[in-house]
Parts: structure tokens; C-alpha cells; sequence
């Protein structure tokens, strides 16, 4: 996260000095945030590593309907022109407040690439400005079915947002039904199998929700990242061995275990390279040799089946009592997903690098 600091002193400085002299004492850049915005601390972090002082303004761009009006980073100079006119002339509206800062220097910085979440509440409607709010708490490579689950995650996130529930409280409870959908596999039967495939889903929607939560109350955290990811591999063991019994109880057999021994080597495999894919930094688009389309394919699919959208299938099939055509063809499809996991991570680490060595090459 980025650490952001607030300076307590209004703009009119209470020692009663005027807000271009108060600012002449200031050395570094400052932010200037629209009150009614709401903004990922990344977005700051990103700009304060972009702003090399060749510059008086920078704004950061997007292709989004909301766009990133309510943000700018500008210099102590032109922060003492703005801070002059606001005493001279009152209070502005953020429009008015980049106008007067003139045609001095400006820069855009891309963060096409950047999840983020920025809404301007300020001519919405309370409650259109909330639908918007948990609208905004996806991801950009969410799939349709991703999208349409964090609908149901939203009401689970606006129950508890306003309660002490951290998100690691909802990883938790995740775990559990998962491992309660486990148990009920093993057990077999088609009743059992049924409940345990819809306690699966939940478990898949509470998934999403403590993500959701953890980015609306600024949550998110690197530990809370591997709990989540580590609890989630310990359940998909937990459900494809319940799976692989269920199979060999209706047609026992070598080649039932040999398929059951693959399926569970894949689902390892598949750990390991998500521990790679989540070390290695993301790196960042929009710069030369950057990455390629199916780079960003790839990642779409790699986020897609990180979050369990096979669940719904699992159900379905469950209900119609198909559910060893998950099995077989699951065997065989969790032993294609590692290599491309791993090749995401390397193209990420390869990405990384060639960015690194770019920005040494800008420094002087």
C-alpha cells in the first residue's frame, strides 16, 4: 500500500500567514483529491514514482467512464498559485481549481493497467453512487460468470461492511465450506454429492466477497493474500479426493486411481506455479516491448479458474448425476493449466525485468 500522510493545517494557515506563503516553506509535491472520491492508494504510489519533478501537474488516465477527474499530483509552485486564488476568490470546485493552475507543465500517466476504483459521487444520488461503489469492486479480468457471482458476494459485503467482519474472517468461513462440501464427497451418495457441490458454490461466493470487503474497507494485505490462496488449495485437494472416491466406488479400478493420482499431482503442480505467478511482480502494459495479447489472454484464464468458476459446472453436473465427466476430463485439464500458469509467471518476470531496466536507462 502507499502510505499516505495528511497535512492537519488548512489551506489558510492558522499562524496567519497567507496559503502561497505557507507553501513556499514545502519542498515536495502535493496531492489534490476531489472530497468525493473514493481511489486505491496503488493509484498514489504509481504517481509519486512517475512525477520526476520535469513537470508541474500530473493526472492520471484511464478508458473509463469515471475516468480519474478527482486526482492530481502537482507542484509546491503551482500548489502556491492555487493556494493565492483560493484565498483571493473562496472555495472551488475541483474544475475550477485545474483551471487556475494555468498552462504550466503537464503530465498524463497511464494506468489503463491498474486496478483501481475511483467514483465521483458529487452529482449522483446516494444511493446510485453505492450501486456504482460495489459495482466498482471487481477486477478487470473477471469473466461474465465472475461478474454476475460479485453480485451475490455484494450483498454478503454490504451486510457486513458496516460490522468489525475482516476479510480473513470470510476466508475462513470459505475454508469451512469448502471443507464441509469435501467431507460430504467423500461420503458419496447423490444426495450428499448434490449438497456438497452447492456448499462448494457458497463457499465460491464467500470467496469473492473477502475480497471485496478487504478493498472497500482498505484491508487489502500481502498475508491476507497467501491465507486466502494457501486455505483455497487445501480445499481443492479436499474436493477432487472426494471426488476421485466418489468415481472409483461406482467403477474401481487401476485406471480410476491412475486418473485420481493425476488429478491430485496436477492440482499440486498447479499450487506451485500459483506461488510463482504470485511472487513474481505483475509488471506493468503500455511501454516497448511490453506484453502481448495473449499474455493478457492467458492471465484472463489463469484468474478465471484461480476463482473457481468450474463451480457452477460442479453443481450442475452433480444434479444431473454426471459428475465423473468432471473428473476425467478435470485430470487431464489440471495437467494442461500448470504449464500455463507457470508461463504466465515467467512472461510476468520477463515483463518486470525489461520495465526495470528501462526506468535505470531514463535515470540519470
Amino acid at each position: 500500500k502507499a502510505e499516505v500522510s495528511w497535512v492537519s493545517s488548512p489551506l489558510r494557515s492558522p499562524q496567519g500567514r497567507s496559503p502561497g506563503e505557507w507553501f513556499e516553506e514545502e519542498r515536495l509535491p502535493v496531492f489534490l483529491l476531489d472530497g468525493a472520491t473514493i481511489f486505491a492508494p496503488a493509484v498514489l504510489e504509481r504517481m509519486v514514482e512517475a512525477f520526476d519533478g520535469h513537470v508541474d501537474i500530473l493526472t492520471p488516465a484511464r478508458e473509463t467512464s469515471h475516468g480519474y477527474r478527482g486526482i492530481a499530483l502537482v507542484s509546491p509552485r503551482v500548489m502556491r498559485l492555487i493556494a493565492e486564488a483560493l484565498d483571493r476568490e473562496g472555495s472551488k470546485g475541483w474544475e475550477d481549481l485545474m483551471r487556475t493552475s494555468g498552462d504550466h507543465r503537464r503530465s498524463v500517466l497511464d494506468l489503463s493497467d491498474e486496478y483501481a476504483y475511483i467514483l465521483d459521487t458529487s452529482s449522483l444520488p446516494a444511493n446510485e453512487a453505492e450501486r456504482q461503489l460495489y459495482r466498482s469492486l471487481g477486477k478487470s479480468t473477471d469473466t461474465i460468470v465472475i461478474r454476475e457471482t460479485r453480485k451475490a458476494a455484494a450483498l454478503v459485503v454490504r451486510a457486513l461492511v458496516e460490522t468489525k467482519a475482516t476479510p480473513n474472517h470470510l476466508t475462513l468461513l470459505s475454508f469451512f465450506l469448502g471443507m464441509a462440501a469435501a467431507f460430504l464427497l467423500w461420503k458419496a451418495g447423490y444426495t450428499n454429492v448434490l449438497a456438497g457441490a452447492f456448499l462448494l458454490v457458497l463457499s465460491y461466493v464467500i470467496d469473492l466477497a473477502d475480497g471485496m470487503l478487504a478493498r472497500i474497507k482498505l484491508l487489502e494485505s500481502k498475508g491476507g493474500g497467501w491465507l486466502d490462496f494457501v486455505l483455497d488449495n487445501v480445499v481443492h485437494l479436499g474436493i477432487f479426493a472426494g471426488l476421485t472416491r466418489i468415481v472409483y466406488l461406482r467403477s474401481p479400478g487401476w485406471q480410476v486411481l491412475s486418473f485420481g493420482i493425476l488429478f491430485i499431482g496436477g492440482t499440486l503442480l498447479s499450487g506451485l506455479a500459483f506461488t510463482i505467478y504470485m511472487i513474481v511482480p505483475k509488471g506493468r502494459n503500455g511501454w516497448p516491448g511490453g506484453a502481448k495479447n495473449i499474455d493478457w489472454v492467458l492471465e484472463g484464464v489463469v484468474e478465471a479458474i484461480r476463482h473457481r468458476d468450474f463451480s457452477f459446472l460442479f453443481l450442475l453436473l452433480a444434479a444431473v448425476n454426471r459428475i465423473h465427466w468432471f473428473f476425467w476430463v478435470g485430470a487431464i485439464g489440471a495437467n494442461l493449466f500448470w504449464p500455463i500458469v507457470l508461463y504466465v509467471a515467467l512472461r510476468r518476470r520477463a515483463r518486470a525485468r525489461q520495465l526495470s531496466e528501462k526506468e535505470q536507462g531514463l535515470r540519470p
